[in-house]
């Protein structure tokens, strides 16, 4: 694909909450675009004229809600400027629009382009490019990881696993065509609708059992070979890049046993991982309410970014 480098806006903005060095830019690119559909990302940094290494960042929201600005925590985004990082806060197209195999492509098409055109656009340094993800964005982070060349480093916070968190049985499908929740729900791609009425679409589809069908597009408790091949857990190698894997003991949204699947997943296969444990909070709220997690994010990545490759 041809990549698109179309600079939307460019503003100075002051960080919220941040205690040092606040000031920082924000330049919107178009990054991918599909049916006339564009599809977006916010790149955050405090210097573009030194090479600086990149984080890739993926919003949560259950493949149906959310977008690159509300999506990601000022706590978070402070803390990556402040250990250096240019930050790459990327759309994707959101489900039930579209299935999951095309979120994932989106997921590696920012990837891509933040090495091809990072360099040139605000000076990425294309060797040290680490992804993350939050909820949902988790598994799209997890899933850019199998991509070749690999990046530096993965983190998945308050991520999903394999799913079996969720009821994977299809309820009545019948009701999509005379919900007002489900109305929503257009023709065309989205990745950056209303969030409320989007919030709302979410929970609808859950309580009913829905959500699944809705986002992969298939009744996975008939097709499980089919969902379980679509996961990027199970496709994990011994060449998966090092991982850390912050989750809540207390998440209401997405259990601690998504984070057990995953520690085993990663011990299987001997992945150098950590699985760091928070006290409570899902995916912002986990954020917000462990200061000690954001420190061990930025430790991390200090750790994965002055390793050789050699």
């Amino acid at each position: 694909m041809a990549f698109l480098s179309t600079a939307l806006n460019n503003e100075s903005c002051i960080a919220q909450g941040s205690a040092e060095n606040s000031d920082f830019k924000k330049q919107t690119y178009t990054f991918k675009k599909i049916n006339r559909h564009e599809i977006k990302a916010d790149v955050y940094a405090r210097d573009t004229v030194n090479k600086r290494p990149v984080v890739v960042y993926f919003h949560g929201g259950g493949f149906i809600f959310g977008n690159r600005e509300i999506g990601l925590q000022p706590a978070l985004r402070d803390m990556l400027l402040n250990h250096k990082c240019i930050i790459v806060s990327a759309d994707y197209r959101l489900a039930p629009e579209t299935k999951i195999e095309q979120i994932f492509k989106d997921a590696e098409d920012v990837y891509n382009w933040t090495i091809n055109e990072g360099p040139k656009l605000f000076n990425a340094d294309a060797n040290k490019i680490i992804v993350m993800g939050t909820s949902a964005g988790g598994p799209l982070a997890l899933h850019v990881g199998l991509k070749t060349p690999r990046p530096k480093s993965v983190v998945l916070i308050s991520s999903s696993g394999d799913f079996s968190n969720m009821n994977l049985e299809t309820g009545d499908v019948s009701i999509l065509k005379t919900s007002p929740e489900y109305s929503v729900v257009g023709q065309n791609e989205i990745s950056y609708g209303d969030r409320d009425k989007r919030l709302a679409l979410y929970s609808f589809l859950r309580d009913n059992k829905l959500w699944a069908y809705a986002v992969f597009g298939f009744d996975v408790s008939k097709q499980s070979k089919r969902f379980k091949d679509l996961l990027p857990i199970n496709n994990l190698d011994a060449g998966y890049p090092p991982t850390l894997i912050l989750h809540a003991k207390i998440d209401d949204d997405v259990p601690y046993s998504q984070a057990e699947v995953l520690d085993a997943a990663m011990s299987k296969m001997k992945i150098k991982h950590e699985l760091h444990t928070a006290k409570e909070g899902h995916s912002s709220q986990l954020i917000i309410n462990n200061p000690d997690a954001v420190q061990r994010i930025g430790s991390f990545i200090d750790e994965q970014l002055n390793v050789s490759d050699n």
